[in-house]
């Protein structure tokens, strides 16, 4: 698809239905971030052609479920909210993983609305919370990954998971994905390149697994 740039968040969206659209179904679709209010961009752009029902695995350290942030509606703080509330994914088929910075207002949202919330000691029983017969779309926020395997992100937290961890949750993900992104790396924050290098693994890893829907069917 290629990069897509603009000067706005709204330039931002309506780029990435331009450029989803042109391409339609039949494909696993990857997008790198950017911070995690491209998720959802693209999900309304899939939610252009894809009317099926779709699952969320969401791992992130925050739980994204701000009303506003900072006057912003369309933050990347409030990015799972504005997913749930504009409905392109039913809140009971969201799976929120790797959590360990939340407020008590967004714990009490996600526990009223239905989403699935697990910390980072729950995280690697994910798959025990995934439903069969439906496409997921997973995001991945680098920050659920402790500091000490991805430092370079806007927002890292402390006590988060480790990248073998992450490789075995990958591995635990349903086969039929629909598409998946990775967001918050920062390579100013990255000097090492570590950052990177573990984007790069989660990459590849979900490659090896996942299959878009309808794939090798005749």
């Amino acid at each position: 698809m290629g990069d897509v740039t603009a000067r706005s968040y709204r330039e931002v969206v309506s780029a990435v239905e331009e450029k989803v659209a042109s391409l339609r179904g039949g494909r696993l679709f990857i997008f790198l971030g950017g911070d995690h209010s491209i998720t959802y961009a693209t999900l309304r752009a899939l939610r252009s052609f894809y009317r099926g029902r779709l699952g969320l695995v969401y791992l992130d350290a925050h739980p994204d479920l701000y009303d506003e942030y900072e006057g912003d509606r369309y933050s990347h703080a409030c990015t799972l909210r504005r997913i749930v509330e504009e409905g392109f994914v039913d809140p009971r088929d969201v799976i929120l993983a790797g959590v360990r910075a939340a407020t008590p207002s967004q714990l009490d949202f996600a526990e009223k609305a239905g989403i699935t919330v697990l910390g980072v000691e729950e995280a690697e029983d994910l798959a025990a919370y995934l439903k069969e017969g439906m496409p997921y779309y997973i995001s991945y926020d680098l920050d659920v990954l402790d500091p000490a395997y991805a430092p370079g992100v806007g927002n890292p937290e402390p006590g988060g998971l480790s990248t073998r961890e992450m490789v075995r949750i990958i591995k635990s993900l349903p086969e039929d994905v629909l598409a998946f992104d990775v967001v918050e790396a920062s390579p100013p924050h990255d000097p090492s390149g570590l950052t990177l290098f573990t984007a790069a693994k989660i990459i590849r890893e979900t490659l090896a697994r996942a299959r878009p829907p309808g794939w090798g069917e005749v």
